[in-house]
């Protein structure tokens, strides 16, 4: 009979991993039964050794569910995340990462074009030329550093959705507002009336991590699906960092449920097939 093969560990290394801390992506059709068995046997197979070796790891945190694509992250031992490897279920493990915001270049006394480039090709109109919905009925989740909910820029079309990343539902960084205020905000956004959602998922210092992405990504997933908003919403990842399969794996299943992700490539003049 043949044998199904080990679950393999990408990308592994790095001076930007969280020690001991991984992301675990199962195999297409795995059953929420088979899913549950398994996140039971790691959880026994993690005390075991934990007693054994006196280890200080956490085990299992959060699960994942995108539109089929199921995953967790979790703190574990080099010994629990090989019997991880071996479980049949498993297609993958890879180092959880920390992920930070694409940062910002400032001109001084730039002249503010942008609006006009998006809808000019060529260069030198300050004219902004849209249709009159302004994104009217679409739904944006902001996944960012959170934003200013109570910006007058933003009155009446935001609301705070979660936060994966500490305590604070506020945006103390201003990166999350920024962004925000590019893709939706009244006087220099560019869909004017559409409806926002503060995702925070990076700390006021600007940084935060593979899994904590994910789960803000799940969160969108399936609170657009419970308001009847999938195939009228967008998603804006201005963050990023080294390649994540699991993050990449991600965000394909939040589009093929429906939601147009829009991801910054990143301001290191890199290829960004190397980043996530």
């Amino acid at each position: 009979a043949a044998v199904d093969a080990r679950a393999f560990f990408h990308n592994r290394g790095g001076n930007d991993v969280i020690p001991n801390s991984y992301i675990v992506v199962m195999k297409d059709g795995v059953t929420t039964e088979d899913f549950d068995s398994h996140i039971s046997s790691v959880a026994a197979t993690h005390n075991l050794n934990k007693a054994k070796r006196g280890s200080e790891t956490v085990g299992h945190k959060d699960s994942f569910n995108i539109n089929g694509w199921r995953a967790y992250n979790g703190h574990f031992d080099e010994a629990t995340i090989e019997s991880i490897l071996n479980d049949d279920k498993v297609n993958y493990v890879e180092h959880d990462r920390v992920v930070k915001l694409a940062a910002l270049v400032t001109q001084p006394n730039a002249p503010t074009w942008g609006l006009g480039r998006v809808s000019h090709r060529a260069p030198g109109n300050r004219d902004f030329v849209y249709d009159s919905s302004a994104g009217q009925g679409i739904t944006i989740y902001g996944v960012d550093t959170g934003i200013d909910i109570r910006h007058p820029e933003f009155a009446g079309r935001i609301r705070w959705g979660t936060n994966t990343v500490d305590n604070d539902n506020t945006d103390g960084n201003g990166h999350g507002t920024h962004t925000a205020g590019t893709f939706a905000g009244t006087t220099y956004g560019v869909a004017k009336k559409a409806n926002i959602v503060a995702v925070k998922v990076l700390s006021a210092g600007g940084s935060g991590s593979t899994a904590g992405v994910i789960k803000g990504i799940d969160w969108c997933v399936t609170d657009a699906r419970s308001r009847n908003a999938l195939g009228k919403a967008a998603l804006n990842l201005s963050l990023g960092g080294s390649f994540s399969q699991a993050n990449n794996d991600a965000v394909t299943r939040a589009q093929e449920a429906g939601i147009f992700v829009a991801v910054a490539a990143g301001n290191d003049n890199r290829d960004a097939r190397n980043y996530s």
